[in-house]
């Protein structure tokens, strides 16, 4: 605990392999070493994003995600814009995971079972409204809570009729947002 490792990652389609500082936080040794749990430092937001997703994949592949009654998925290409609301929904005792886009989103949706996605009414390429209506369509994800935002006023009635929860425009508040979160979560369902 407390030693400072370097940690180099060959991120798929990103050339050469990243390097990146960390702290270890805990260690677990097993057959082959140690799992390591590491603090990173320095990087920026998109590194991050790129590096959690390789590392959710290299999870998933050894084994299945448990449903997690506390965790939020953020589908959002505006990585600036998330990382005050991750924050918020994390100082409310949430897991918190961000996908920069639909494609990461749909991993995330079955690697990790969140039990709310919090989903920008414009991920591009598609639209906010379509990728809810194809969410509703597959039985996983029929009943999950979707909060949709980011819009403008007027789609509110187009996003409620295509499933969402709730929905806020562009001039939504953090605080609305998190409070939709809280609403939409069953209490009795957090750890």
């Amino acid at each position: 605990r407390g030693s400072r490792v370097n940690i180099v990652f060959e991120l798929p389609g990103a050339g050469a392999p990243v390097t990146v500082a960390a702290e270890v936080c805990a260690a677990n040794p097993n057959q082959g070493g140690a799992n390591l749990g590491c603090k990173f430092a320095g990087i920026g937001d998109e590194l991050g994003y790129s590096i959690d997703f390789f590392v959710a994949i290299a999870a998933a592949k050894l084994r299945s995600a448990p449903p997690r009654s506390n965790h939020v998925l953020i589908v959002n290409p505006d990585l600036s814009q998330v990382a005050p609301l991750k924050q918020a929904l994390a100082a409310q005792g949430y897991e918190v995971t961000v996908a920069p886009n639909m494609l990461d989103g749909f991993y995330w949706l079955r690697a990790s079972s969140p039990s709310l996605l919090l989903l920008h009414a414009e991920p591009k390429p598609f639209r906010g409204v379509d990728i809810l209506a194809s969410l509703r369509s597959m039985p996983a994800f029929a009943g999950m809570p979707v909060v949709l935002y980011g819009g403008a006023p007027g789609d509110q009635k187009s996003a409620l009729d295509a499933g969402a929860t709730h929905y806020f425009p562009s001039s939504a508040q953090i605080q609305e947002l998190v409070a939709a979160v809280i609403t939409s979560i069953k209490p009795s369902s957090q750890t």
